[in-house]
């Protein structure tokens, strides 16, 4: 079964919060350029630049996985 599915190019695979947390662990964040947007409604003021970035870029992952 798992060789039928690895031929049919729609199926598309499932990213956990793990899986997502690995992904962006891997990435080297000072490479990336800033990223728009809101963490939450309100400002959170004691998060860093890079944490604020990892979450943002965490919150693109899990809304647009493609």
């Amino acid at each position: 079964m798992a060789a039928s599915l690895r031929r049919t190019p729609n199926i598309m695979a499932y990213i956990t919060k793990s899986n997502a947390n690995r992904i962006l662990r891997k990435i080297d964040l000072s490479k990336i350029g800033e990223v728009e947007g809101d963490i939450y409604k309100k400002p959170i003021y004691f998060l860093g630049k890079s944490e604020v970035k990892y979450l943002l870029l965490m919150q693109s992952l899990l809304k647009d996985p493609e």
